[in-house]
């Protein structure tokens, strides 16, 4: 989707009613890496972005939002059939000492608030390609 650059991050004072064009509920992605130059845990061939999540713009962000929306089509379309029935589960949220691995975690806590992954906002978007 082609989007204006007219509404800055945590600038945005009215309802978006367009949520491709700027990430609800968080008004801005936050990250925060630390780098590890002695890794000992993990596989070689696998990666992942710890500490990036929706920033509501005060130093607070959500968690856990709406697991399903926008989830099926993009889990689905690349292969995450075991991730797509973690985040998709009755309450979307995890439970103290559910078994479940760290990008599950992440996905289910942070990714579902990013509403910009959602696959309607990509016009080349094709179903079942990832």
């Amino acid at each position: 989707k082609a989007c204006s650059l007219t509404t800055l991050s945590c600038h945005n004072t009215t309802a978006v009613a367009d949520t491709c064009c700027f990430n609800a509920p968080g008004g801005q992605l936050l990250q925060t890496q630390f780098w590890d130059y002695d890794a000992a845990t993990g596989p070689a061939d696998s990666w992942t972005i710890p500490g990036l999540w929706p920033d509501n713009c005060d130093g607070t962000y959500q968690a856990n939002c709406d697991s399903c929306t926008g989830s099926v089509a993009l889990l689905t379309s690349a292969g995450e059939t075991e991730l797509l029935q973690v985040t998709c589960r009755r309450t979307g949220k995890p439970t103290p000492g559910w078994n479940a691995s760290f990008r599950e975690y992440e996905w289910a806590k942070h990714g579902t608030c990013i509403s910009t992954l959602d696959p309607s906002c990509y016009a080349s978007y094709t179903q079942g390609r990832g």
